[in-house]
């Protein structure tokens, strides 16, 4: 990595005492011995003309454009430089002179060319080179072991310099410097910066070092980019642990090759403590494969933020980091950009996602997993001639189809499954017209807030209409545990639209650790389940009907996104298979409850919310219930498809779950 830093620096010009003009032919005349508190000698400064310059004690004063050598080192400057020395004969604080030749100089055993204009001032010990605009740094050659443990601050008046490679860094401040082993850097540590196409939010001020070789490195001591303009490609690492800079790319990036306006991507490095994880270092590496979806993969730590789909690592119940998707999008308005990512521990070699799987996202709104040997959606999507190469296939389905619009389905339509007890369900009053999901749990949301006031709750605005939806049924369940519960503080509410909602009892003795020991093998490292049954176990590990709270919550928000056309919610299919392990887990450890009206109550529930959730996600996701049932059998075991067929019969197990 020797010279990586150099690549811009061409503005680093001139340390102090060592430049060194190519042009060694000009007449000199001696005057370090009439400069007064140093230590100089008579040769060790000479200037062409002596008439185009005033001595002032330990200073020379330029009153025209002339020549200047110091100990060698020769400096074309225009009239009103100055030259500020110490006691032992260096330049000092007060120095201030203005290029008035562009040439090739040797700075501090740094060769590069300076530009007319450029002014170089010494200010509390540093080097300052303020570049003319316009300026462009080319790239620098260290030349000897003068050049170690050299450090300048470069600046622009218009806060834009250009480097050799073509990007434009647009802030306050860049450093470069060369260490002890003539290893040279170039960094900048602005709160607010951005370069071509990426912006950069660095609020803890950290150093972020800039490279050219589009490589992973352990040179750098924080964060890093580096970039290969030629080949696509660019590198956000943080070599040391906790949360690095976030990088947002722009539509005018190189990477993202067709990004719009409505396109959201941030992309961060490492981790700090949380709840989920212990800090980290990490690195991302992303290439342009010369269409619209980049290869990216991630070492360590990171998080991406793709247009409200967030993509992260954390540690599952068992201590092992893995990657987790949070359980919905909170878009803002914002849409996600096709990209596919393969995740790997910090060696390099250990995959934190199965053995053989990358994630991708696809359409505008949707995660998922695939071989990596696969061809996904996303890659198929790029390669077609589409003006909206976004758009996801074309899939009919009657947006009228029951529990899939407006509304909840009507429980009275529900076929009543083998064994049960008939559902109870409970009424909040009806509107006096139809509501839209959204505007229905505002109203009841707001309704039931009034008739409890002392109860201080959220009022589950996210700013985006889906996550309001999901956050406002949450918000609506916990009104309803505390309104129209037993009292006991084993109740758990669950609302269905319409004003409708089912309360159940809590089972004693069930826990969420037990529900996730009948969770099948290849759910276990899906971000949900980390998230709801390893995570969300500190709080609700007694109350294990949290995953119907989650279940309906995710359901609502499908059937709000439905309405729109499609597309926004995650985790559905996954809380059908949660929702079965939960009914395993009862069945298991608390047969009494199993056996009362309470287990009788909870099956006819949760048959009901199966029933519910694959219409709501066959209209989220534009496709048939059929297909849907097809997804979520494939996630399942032959324990769960044993237990449904247990509960509620073959017959109604295979009209209504496929199998």
């Amino acid at each position: 990595m020797k010279n990586r830093g150099i690549i811009f620096l061409v503005i680093l010009l001139l340390f102090v005492n060592t430049v060194i003009a190519a042009d060694t032919n000009i007449p000199a005349i001696n005057i370090g011995g009439e400069i007064k508190n140093t230590n100089l000698n008579p040769g060790d400064i000479k200037v062409n003309d002596k008439t185009n310059i005033e001595i002032k004690i330990n200073k020379v004063v330029f009153k025209k454009d002339g020549t200047i050598n110091i100990k060698g080192n020769e400096y074309y400057v225009k009239a009103g430089s100055e030259f500020v020395f110490d006691t032992k004969g260096k330049l000092s604080d007060g120095t201030n002179f203005i290029i008035s030749k562009s040439d090739k100089y040797v700075l501090n055993g740094v060769k590069f060319s300076i530009i007319e204009n450029t002014k170089i001032t010494i200010e509390k010990g540093e080097v300052v080179i303020n570049l003319p605009n316009g300026a462009k740094l080319e790239t620098p050659e260290i030349t000897s072991d003068e050049a170690k443990e050299t450090k300048f601050k470069i600046k622009s008046l218009e806060n834009k310099i250009v480097l050799s490679s073509g990007y434009s860094f647009n802030g306050k401040t860049l450093v470069f410097e060369v260490d002890k082993d003539k290893k040279s850097f170039l960094y900048f540590n602005d709160k607010n910066s951005d370069i071509d196409g990426l912006k950069v939010d660095n609020q803890n001020e950290k150093r972020i070092d800039i490279d050219f070789s589009g490589k992973q490195s352990k040179d750098f001591k924080e964060n890093y980019i580096s970039i290969d303009n030629e080949k696509a490609k660019i590198v956000i690492g943080k070599n040391s642990d906790g949360a690095g800079a976030k990088f947002e790319f722009t539509k005018d990036n190189n990477f993202f090759k067709n990004m719009k306006d409505n396109h959201k991507i941030i992309i961060q490095a490492g981790k700090d403590d949380d709840s989920r994880d212990k800090k980290g270092s990490g690195v991302v590496e992303i290439q342009n494969r010369g269409n619209d979806v980049p290869s990216i993969k991630t070492y360590g730590d990171f998080k991406i933020d793709n247009g409200g789909l967030n993509f992260e690592t954390g540690l599952n119940f068992d201590g092992r980091k893995e990657v987790m998707i949070p359980r919905i999008a909170y878009k803002n308005g914002k849409e996600s950009y096709p990209m596919e990512i393969e995740s790997f521990d910090i060696d390099g070699k250990t995959r934190l996602m199965n053995s053989d799987t990358k994630i991708s996202v696809y359409g505008i709104n949707q995660w998922e997993s695939v071989p990596t040997s696969s061809k996904s959606l996303a890659i198929e999507e790029a390669y077609k001639k589409d003006p909206n190469p976004y758009k996801r296939p074309s899939v009919s389905y009657n947006t009228q189809t029951p529990g899939v619009v407006g509304t909840a389905p009507p429980i009275k339509g529900f076929e009543t499954p083998p064994n049960s007890g008939k559902l109870q369900v409970g009424s909040l009053g009806k509107p006096s017209t139809q509501l839209d999901s959204l505007s229905d749990v505002r109203r009841y949301r707001d309704m039931l807030a009034r008739q409890r006031p002392d109860l201080v709750l959220d009022n589950y605005e996210t700013g985006e209409a889906e996550g309001t939806v999901h956050e406002a049924t949450h918000g609506i369940n916990s009104y309803l545990r505390n309104i129209k519960g037993s009292g006991t503080g084993r109740d758990n509410a669950f609302y269905l639209f319409n004003g409708d909602y089912v309360i159940l009892q809590e089972p004693n003795g069930v826990t969420l650790t037990d529900v996730s020991r009948f969770v099948p093998q290849n759910l276990k490292y899906d971000g949900s389940y980390n998230l709801y049954l390893v995570q969300q176990a500190r709080s609700w590990n007694n109350e294990p009907l949290y995953v119907l709270d989650e279940m309906t919550a995710y359901v609502n928000g499908a059937i709000y996104s439905a309405s729109k056309g499609g597309g926004n919610t995650v985790n559905v299919k996954e809380f059908m298979v949660y929702s079965l392990a939960l009914g395993r887990a009862i069945e298991t450890k608390n047969s009494g409850y199993w056996q009362s009206n309470n287990g009788a109550q909870f099956r006819e529930f949760l048959g009901y919310s199966l029933t519910r959730a694959a219409n709501a996600e066959a209209g989220n996701r534009r496709t048939s219930v059929e297909n849907v049932r097809t997804a979520v059998n494939s996630m399942l075991n032959d324990d769960l498809r044993n237990f449904a067929r247990r509960t509620y019969g073959e017959e109604w197990t295979r009209q209504n779950l496929g199998f």
